[in-house]
């Protein structure tokens, strides 16, 4: 049995593609400010499964589950990272370095050998690494519907 083809109304196949593109859009880079500082942001652009994935599997022997949720939220960090700005006065202006070591000894934080440990020096609290982590990991997750819906009518 043959299903029949159905014909959308250009105006709901417009609203599709609308919702489509907006879906799109929220995996661009997003700026957010780093905990601990008013003037120090972080860019990240959202990981794809792949890497998270690898994150994952590099984490999952570490025994204890904190150290190991912390590790996997740090190193998600430092993956997602395009660059850290300093806003100061209405200018931004691009510090040239990425979360981590480099961004650590320019901040006077010592002590760190790798990236993952400088993150836990500039990060205030184990868990700033974890909401901040699951925040740019909210960069990727599908938007609310109803949301769509609303901002799909307004531009109709």
């Amino acid at each position: 049995m043959e299903l029949p083809k159905v014909a959308f109304p250009e105006s709901l196949a417009e609203r599709l593609r609308t919702q489509r593109q907006q879906y799109s859009d929220h995996t661009t880079e997003q700026t957010f400010k780093v905990p601990g500082f008013r003037e120090l942001y972080a860019r990240y652009l959202p990981l794809d499964y792949r890497t998270v994935r690898r994150i994952v599997e590099r984490c999952d022997p570490i025994p204890d589950p904190a150290t190991r949720d912390l590790e996997a939220a740090a190193d998600s960090l430092l993956a997602a990272c395009q660059g850290v700005e300093a806003h100061i006065d209405g200018e931004t202006h691009d510090l040239g370095c990425k979360l981590g070591k480099q961004l650590a000894d320019t901040l006077g934080f010592e002590g760190a050998e790798t990236d993952r440990q400088a993150l836990f020096l500039i990060f205030p609290s184990e868990m700033a690494v974890i909401t901040e982590a699951n925040r740019v990991k909210d960069m990727t997750e599908e938007p609310d519907e109803d949301e769509l819906l609303k901002n799909s009518q307004a531009a109709a």
